[in-house]
């Protein structure tokens, strides 16, 4: 029996290049003190999160803005073995993020929100930018 190269690996590994909303998910719980929580979210972002996890090849393709928040989500994907060949940080970005906020009612059932605003000041956080058709031709994995 012959043994399999590392290149007869990934040719056997399925692939996923995927765009579509790729977050920063700022966790809030707001019955306990402690800092917010970070993550890489979104429906794109997940799915391709746990497609990684699941042993996928996983490649989003997305165009964040060179912030802290871009720093964060790139770190939190890599973590997860994402590959970040076709994600790119740079100034007209977008990084998308969405504040999630777990609280619990009067009956103490938990429940969650979602907010694209900042739950201190207000200002409204940066949505999703779509990929350019003509950027995104060229993304296929190794």
């Amino acid at each position: 029996m012959r043994h399999k190269s590392p290149g007869d690996l990934a040719e056997h590994t399925p692939a996923v290049v995927g765009t579509g909303l790729v977050t920063l998910d700022v966790v809030i719980n707001s019955d306990v003190h402690q800092p917010p929580r970070l993550w890489a979210g979104g429906t794109c972002g997940n799915v391709l999160t746990i497609l990684s996890y699941l042993g996928w090849r996983a490649y989003p393709v997305s165009w964040l803005n060179e912030d802290t928040a871009s720093e964060h989500l790139i770190r939190d994907l890599s973590q997860w073995g994402v590959h970040l060949t076709f994600v790119s940080s740079r100034p007209g970005g977008s990084t998308p993020i969405i504040v999630q906020q777990i609280s619990h009612n009067t009956t103490g059932k938990a429940f969650h929100t979602f907010s694209w605003s900042c739950p201190h000041c207000g200002a409204v956080f940066p949505r999703y930018k779509a990929v350019l058709a003509s950027e995104a031709r060229d993304c296929h994995p190794d």
